[in-house]
């Protein structure tokens, strides 16, 4: 009997392949994209004299007091992010199905820079400075302790959001080991079972479940890692983001004499150009944006610190 290997030769599926990506990023959900015309440019802020009491009371025949109001400006500039890799001829040539090295090169490229983009958001989030004086504290009790104190950590920082900049925090963002423990908590639990209890069976993509709002925010779930190791050697996955909890007014439309916590000024969206190099025999793949990050109003976002014990991290 003709063995296994003289009747069948190994080939590549064509309906399975393996390709690791990360969850999707929330840099641009936490600063959204504002498009721009100017690479660089000006927005206008206007002052807070309105917040003061002024007399308006007026005797007859007298004038009304005098009401001044300021405006300053801030500036924007935008730097490009771009990376490159050449597609070669005899790796087209081949390439089996399917793959498809042009369209595989410019997603891998693609994704490579979001990755960036999403550590200078996590960057910028965890920063005192953009946060104003008073919006940050650490977890009054660490929440992987029977005793963790979310919600009332969460409710004291919505109020000092609002009393800040006259809004609530409209989006909470928690990192996906701190909602590990968050999702055990029994008033979370009781509030899936009770409104969301469609949630409890439907758990393909995650152990654990957090409903879609919670106390008036949108749940963001921070998923995402990166490898810390260095090219060629052996991986180090670790998470983007830390430990740390995030709720911050996002306006649901960026425009005129509106605030948010941040922005993406973009003033030119992804492009992607291909061109030839015949001295390599390859076709070179380019992938970029030009954008910058700007935090706009530091009173929008609140941030608890120090979520989880050492060893929970």
């Amino acid at each position: 009997m003709p063995d296994k290997d003289s009747m069948h030769v190994d080939r590549a599926l064509t309906n399975i392949s393996v390709r690791y990506s990360n969850a999707a990023y929330v840099g641009e959900v936490m600063f959204p994209l504002l498009p721009v015309k100017k690479e660089s440019d000006k927005y206008f802020i206007y002052g807070k004299e309105h917040y003061n009491r002024h007399g308006t009371l007026r005797a007859d025949g007298t004038e009304a007091n005098e009401f001044d109001w300021s405006l300053t400006t801030s500036n924007y500039a935008c730097d490009e992010y771009a990376l490159r890799a050449p597609v070669t001829d005899r790796e087209k040539a081949n390439a089996d199905s399917p793959i498809s090295p042009d369209i595989d090169t410019t997603e891998m490229l693609t994704d490579a820079i979001q990755l960036d983009w999403e550590v200078r958001a996590q960057t910028f989030a965890t920063t005192a400075g953009s946060y104003a004086t008073g919006n940050s504290a650490a977890a009054g009790t660490q929440y992987n302790s029977s005793t963790g104190t979310f919600q009332a950590d969460v409710l004291l920082g919505q109020e000092t959001v609002r009393r800040k900049v006259q809004r609530y925090p409209n989006t909470i963002f928690i990192p996906s080991r701190v909602a590990m423990y968050v999702a055990q908590i029994s008033a979370i639990q009781d509030l899936i079972r009770y409104t969301h209890n469609e949630l409890l069976i439907n758990t393909a993509d995650q152990a654990w479940v957090l409903p879609p709002v919670l106390w008036g925010m949108r749940v963001v779930v921070m998923m995402s890692v990166q490898n810390t190791a260095n090219l060629a050697q052996a991986e180090s996955l670790s998470d983007i983001w830390d430990d740390t909890v995030i709720m911050a007014y996002i306006s649901p439309s960026p425009g005129l004499k509106k605030i948010s916590w941040g922005y993406t000024f973009q003033s030119r969206n992804w492009q992607t150009k291909k061109w030839r190099e015949e001295a390599r025999a390859s076709d070179i793949v380019e992938v970029s944006t030009i954008r910058d990050l700007k935090i706009i109003s530091t009173g929008c976002a609140y941030r608890i610190t120090d979520c989880l014990a050492a060893a929970y991290e």
